[in-house]
């Protein structure tokens, strides 16, 4: 089977000429075009037969910490872009299943793939009129709290506090962030993570392990729809393994909240490996800032079933 060829992308409106009719699915891809796609983000079109047939995106968390989108409507185009994605300083690649499973066998840095409940609320949908009592909006009073908790946080990709402070920092100043309280304490949070021209994408949903099964998650979940709505954007959320509450069920049975549901894939990626010693030298920066002390996961994700989801060997193995 003949390739894609893949070919650099700096233009805005040219990424979203081509992301645009697939959102809110597209959410990393229409969010880069937004970016300095020099400097904050990089983008890459596939081409094939004149037409293009996927794109990759990474935008630029933190110092050290690069996050991947993938968009791939035709196979031919998933091996090239998995290249992309390997030289790439990408530790994560995002996106609906669909437009994400085929690139995965061809990820010579996969170390893990989570599997993601999600869905999205469609722009100009009311949210709910009364939130959960126990939530509210993040204010700059909040950050030790924050920094805390996300501290802790299983899935959260940043290596140090200090990285992660300066990625909360602006979202709290904008109001992005919701938290919730119980007892006077924060004991859970939301952000956002990336927003377009029409939908913000909310991520790094987390609540306190001693507290999960009380409705917290679906509480937060109000709150960001709430300020989403309130900026006249679209909704898009998506849920970790490690959370327990069944959205996907409750918003079946709260059918107002019309709100599609989808599978998405969260896929983890070994540090790139620059020169003799980076890994020494990331790790004495790492410690430096303020080491995370993540929890072990929980509810521990799917192991990758069968040889379609291993990485293929490396020559000379």
């Amino acid at each position: 089977m003949e390739q894609a060829r893949v070919r650099r992308c700096v233009n805005g409106e040219e990424l979203l000429a081509f992301a645009r009719p697939h959102e809110p699915h597209a959410i990393f891809l229409t969010a880069a075009a937004r970016l300095d796609l020099r400097r904050e983000a990089r983008a890459w079109l596939a081409e094939s037969g004149g037409d293009v047939v996927g794109a990759v995106v990474s935008i630029r968390l933190c110092f050290d910490r690069w996050f991947a989108g993938a968009l791939v409507l035709d196979e031919v185009a998933a091996a090239p872009l998995a290249r992309v994605i390997d030289r790439s300083n990408a530790r994560q690649v995002m996106g609906l299943r669909a437009h994400v499973e085929s690139v995965l066998p061809h990820l010579r840095r996969l170390h893990r793939v989570l599997l993601l409940k999600a869905g999205s609320i469609a722009p100009g949908v009311p949210a709910p009129e009364a939130p959960d009592p126990r939530g509210r909006v993040a204010t700059n009073e909040d950050l030790p709290a924050l920094l805390e908790l996300y501290r802790g946080y299983e899935l959260d990709v940043f290596p140090t506090t200090r990285s992660l402070q300066r990625y909360l920092e602006p979202r709290v100043a904008r109001g992005d962030v919701v938290v919730v309280e119980v007892e006077g304490r924060i004991v859970g949070a939301d952000r956002v993570e990336f927003h377009s021209d029409a939908y913000w994408f909310w991520g790094g949903l987390t609540v306190l392990p001693e507290r999960r099964g009380e409705k917290l998650a679906w509480g937060l979940m109000e709150w960001a729809w709430r300020q989403t709505s309130l900026a006249g954007g679209g909704f898009v959320w998506c849920q970790a393994e490690t959370n327990p509450m069944p959205l996907h069920q409750l918003l079946d049975e709260h059918p107002s909240y019309d709100s599609s549901k989808d599978e998405w894939v969260d896929a983890r990626l070994t540090p790139r490996k620059w020169f003799r010693g980076h890994n020494k030298l990331r790790v004495a920066r790492e410690r430096a800032g303020g080491r995370m002390r993540r929890r072990p996961v929980v509810a521990p994700g799917p192991r990758p079933p069968g040889p379609r989801w291993q990485p293929p060997p490396v020559k000379g193995d």
